[in-house]
């Protein structure tokens, strides 16, 4: 089986309107990661209540009961790659699984904004928001 990260460059070829429907996502990760940052992991428990989307929830979840980032890396790819979604769904669960990761390491939340900002592409934001 490929690596992750080749798996998700192999289906990286999103849509704007895919793009547009998960730039909300990177909001909630960076107001998640200034939570964290503030109140630590336990503070963002609360807050992650209030989101409906579950892989969110989850994944936050075994961020907060100490697993390994191995164990979460595992467990989130497995979802994503199981779930076999396709579009904006599948761009969501990736936004996701990487602001997890990063909540986890503990970036900077304007190094995570900037880094999932990524994923819709140099352009994408400059045409979008003229």
């Amino acid at each position: 089986m490929e690596n992750f990260d080749t798996w998700v460059k192999n289906r990286n070829d999103f849509s704007d309107d895919d793009k547009s429907k998960c730039k909300g996502i990177i909001c909630d990760i960076v107001e998640i990661a200034l939570c964290a940052r503030k109140h630590g992991l336990l503070g963002i428990l609360e807050l992650i209540k209030s989101t409906d989307d579950k892989f969110l929830q989850n994944g936050i979840s075994l961020v907060v009961d100490g697993f390994q980032l191995d164990e979460i890396k595992e467990k989130m790819q497995n979802e994503i790659i199981e779930g076999d979604y396709k579009g904006a769904e599948l761009l969501k669960r990736i936004l996701i699984y990487e602001g997890v990761i990063a909540i986890y390491q503990a970036n900077n939340p304007i190094a995570i904004c900037n880094y999932l900002s990524t994923f819709f592409g140099e352009n994408y934001f400059q045409l979008n928001h003229k």
